[in-house]
Protein backbone atom coordinates (compact mmCIF):
# COMPACT_ATOMS: atom_id res chain seq x y z
CA UNK A 1 0.00 0.00 0.00
CA UNK A 2 1.16 3.27 -0.89
CA UNK A 3 -0.76 6.73 0.58
CA UNK A 4 -4.05 4.68 1.87
CA UNK A 5 -4.23 3.21 -1.59
CA UNK A 6 -2.88 -0.63 -2.80
CA UNK A 7 -0.94 -0.85 -6.16
CA UNK A 8 -3.03 -2.98 -8.96
CA UNK A 9 -1.51 -5.70 -9.33
CA UNK A 10 -4.64 -8.55 -10.44
CA UNK A 11 -3.80 -10.09 -13.75
CA UNK A 12 -7.78 -11.31 -13.94
CA UNK A 13 -10.34 -8.99 -13.01
CA UNK A 14 -12.86 -10.47 -10.16
CA UNK A 15 -16.41 -10.96 -10.08
CA UNK A 16 -18.10 -9.77 -7.21
CA UNK A 17 -20.72 -11.80 -5.69
CA UNK A 18 -24.43 -10.70 -6.41
CA UNK A 19 -26.67 -12.54 -4.06
CA UNK A 20 -24.68 -14.78 -2.81
CA UNK A 21 -23.08 -15.32 0.67
CA UNK A 22 -19.89 -17.30 0.88
CA UNK A 23 -18.41 -16.76 4.45
CA UNK A 24 -14.59 -17.09 5.07
CA UNK A 25 -13.70 -18.96 8.41
CA UNK A 26 -10.25 -20.28 10.13
CA UNK A 27 -9.35 -23.41 9.89
CA UNK A 28 -7.85 -23.42 13.03
CA UNK A 29 -10.67 -22.02 15.16
CA UNK A 30 -13.73 -22.50 13.12
CA UNK A 31 -14.34 -18.64 13.65
CA UNK A 32 -16.18 -16.97 10.82
CA UNK A 33 -13.82 -14.21 9.84
CA UNK A 34 -15.53 -12.20 7.35
CA UNK A 35 -17.55 -13.07 3.51
CA UNK A 36 -16.20 -13.05 0.42
CA UNK A 37 -17.05 -10.28 -1.89
CA UNK A 38 -15.43 -10.64 -5.14
CA UNK A 39 -13.29 -13.30 -6.15
CA UNK A 40 -10.78 -14.62 -9.16
CA UNK A 41 -8.89 -17.86 -9.42
CA UNK A 42 -5.86 -16.03 -7.94
CA UNK A 43 -7.53 -14.66 -5.01
CA UNK A 44 -10.49 -12.77 -3.41
CA UNK A 45 -11.47 -9.63 -1.21
CA UNK A 46 -12.53 -10.31 1.98
CA UNK A 47 -15.04 -7.73 4.34
CA UNK A 48 -14.73 -8.61 7.79
CA UNK A 49 -15.24 -6.84 10.66
CA UNK A 50 -11.91 -6.89 12.15
CA UNK A 51 -8.56 -5.96 10.76
CA UNK A 52 -6.38 -8.40 9.10
CA UNK A 53 -2.30 -7.90 9.30
CA UNK A 54 -0.53 -7.48 5.70
CA UNK A 55 1.06 -10.33 4.69
CA UNK A 56 -0.41 -12.47 7.26
CA UNK A 57 -0.60 -16.23 5.76
CA UNK A 58 -3.74 -17.64 7.06
CA UNK A 59 -5.00 -21.36 7.03
CA UNK A 60 -9.18 -21.08 5.17
CA UNK A 61 -11.64 -22.21 4.05
CA UNK A 62 -15.38 -21.34 2.77
CA UNK A 63 -18.27 -23.52 1.08
CA UNK A 64 -19.44 -23.13 -2.07
CA UNK A 65 -22.64 -23.61 -3.76
CA UNK A 66 -22.35 -26.13 -6.42
CA UNK A 67 -25.81 -27.92 -6.57
CA UNK A 68 -24.63 -30.35 -4.24
CA UNK A 69 -27.16 -30.02 -0.64
CA UNK A 70 -24.49 -28.68 1.38
CA UNK A 71 -22.39 -27.78 -1.13
CA UNK A 72 -18.59 -28.10 -1.30
CA UNK A 73 -16.04 -26.89 1.61
CA UNK A 74 -12.90 -25.54 0.07
CA UNK A 75 -10.23 -25.40 1.90
CA UNK A 76 -6.90 -23.41 1.29
CA UNK A 77 -4.12 -20.89 2.51
CA UNK A 78 -4.43 -17.18 0.99
CA UNK A 79 -2.09 -14.34 2.32
CA UNK A 80 -3.55 -10.72 3.09
CA UNK A 81 -2.04 -8.63 0.34
CA UNK A 82 -3.74 -5.45 1.38
CA UNK A 83 -6.55 -4.60 4.10
CA UNK A 84 -7.85 -1.03 4.54
CA UNK A 85 -11.31 0.33 5.80
CA UNK A 86 -14.34 -0.36 3.64
CA UNK A 87 -16.14 2.87 1.77
CA UNK A 88 -19.59 1.89 2.48
CA UNK A 89 -19.28 -0.03 5.75
CA UNK A 90 -17.79 -0.19 8.83
CA UNK A 91 -16.06 -3.30 7.99
CA UNK A 92 -12.00 -3.86 6.26
CA UNK A 93 -11.79 -4.59 3.19
CA UNK A 94 -8.70 -7.00 2.77
CA UNK A 95 -7.58 -8.34 -0.66
CA UNK A 96 -6.04 -12.08 -0.40
CA UNK A 97 -3.89 -14.44 -2.58
CA UNK A 98 -4.60 -17.84 -2.89
CA UNK A 99 -1.29 -19.49 -1.77
CA UNK A 100 -2.47 -23.45 -1.91
CA UNK A 101 -5.45 -24.80 -2.43
CA UNK A 102 -6.31 -28.52 -3.84
CA UNK A 103 -5.89 -29.59 -7.58
CA UNK A 104 -8.86 -31.26 -7.59
CA UNK A 105 -10.54 -28.27 -5.83
CA UNK A 106 -9.51 -25.81 -8.77
CA UNK A 107 -12.12 -26.78 -11.03
CA UNK A 108 -15.03 -26.23 -8.33
CA UNK A 109 -13.54 -22.76 -7.40
CA UNK A 110 -13.50 -21.94 -11.12
CA UNK A 111 -17.15 -23.36 -12.18
CA UNK A 112 -18.43 -21.09 -9.33
CA UNK A 113 -16.30 -18.30 -10.24
CA UNK A 114 -17.62 -18.59 -13.97
CA UNK A 115 -21.33 -18.51 -12.87
CA UNK A 116 -21.17 -14.96 -11.97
Amino acid sequence: MTDGQHDERRSLPRKRLKNCRVEVVSQQTGKALGKVFDINIKGFMLLSPDKVELYEQLALAFVLPDGQENGTQINFEAECMWCQGSNFSSDFGAGFEFKRIKKSHLPILKAFIDEF
